[in-house]
């Protein structure tokens, strides 16, 4: 008997072990670390080549050749960006159709977000059901929008898709990974799975790639871990 009670006490003690370290697993979150230790609100810039916003339902894409903007890198993986800008904008109709598109009351080829975005680090999925460290993104807490796109066309144009109330909302993530000193994020394809991005009133996806370092004087080394 005495046999028999230590064997279940050893049983129950293996459950409530395994039970700590399931709950500790489940609680984990990412962190953004500045010189290895976790930030606290380091300001941070990026920069990033040739971005695309493509909605294949409608047949419809804007291109960029170029992305920048600051941010701060906060605790338990958050960050705060600043208004993105997107420029070297072009859709995907023929060019004897004129089309221009840019954000309301910027020139012609640049888009910008809707001021401040918030991000997180988090798990995510891709297309083979890899776990993957990704920042994701969330549109302007006011708003609710990541930006608005009018799209215009030129004197002696005919564009398809003109209108001028073309809002992108949702929330999308990319893939983050620590290269040197810096953060690269890549919104790939096939996209990362429950990215919920809407532009031209439907489903639509964002490709591209961008990397994220520390600003001068905050540090010289930035990871996602």
């Amino acid at each position: 008997m005495r046999t028999l009670k230590l064997m279940v006490s050893t049983v129950l003690a293996a459950f409530a072990v395994g039970a700590v370290v399931a709950n500790a697993a489940s609680a984990f979150s990412f962190r953004w670390h500045v010189e290895g230790l976790e930030a606290s609100g380091q300001n941070v810039e990026g920069t990033g080549g040739t971005f695309k916003l493509e909605n294949a339902t409608v047949g419809f894409a804007v291109t960029c050749t170029n992305v920048s903007g600051t941010g701060k890198v906060e605790a338990l993986g958050a960050d705060s960006s600043n208004a993105l800008s997107f420029t070297g904008c072009t859709t995907n109709e023929p060019a004897a159709n004129k089309c221009v598109v840019h954000s309301p009351g910027k020139a012609n080829g640049t888009v910008e977000t809707e001021g401040a975005l918030t991000t997180k680090l988090l798990e995510r999925e891709t297309s083979s059901k890899a776990k993957v460290l990704a920042d994701e993104y969330k549109p302007n807490a006011t708003t609710k929008k990541f930006a608005v796109l009018e799209v215009e066309t030129e004197a002696g144009g005919l564009c398809a898709k003109v209108g001028k109330v073309n809002a992108v909302t949702g929330t999308v993530a990319a893939e983050v990974k620590n290269v040197g000193n810096e953060v690269e994020g890549v919104f790939p394809n096939p996209e990362l799975k429950g990215n919920t991005l809407v532009a031209f009133g439907s489903a639509a996806k964002l490709t591209g790639t961008a990397r994220t370092k520390l600003k001068a004087g905050e540090g010289t080394t930035l990871a996602a871990v």
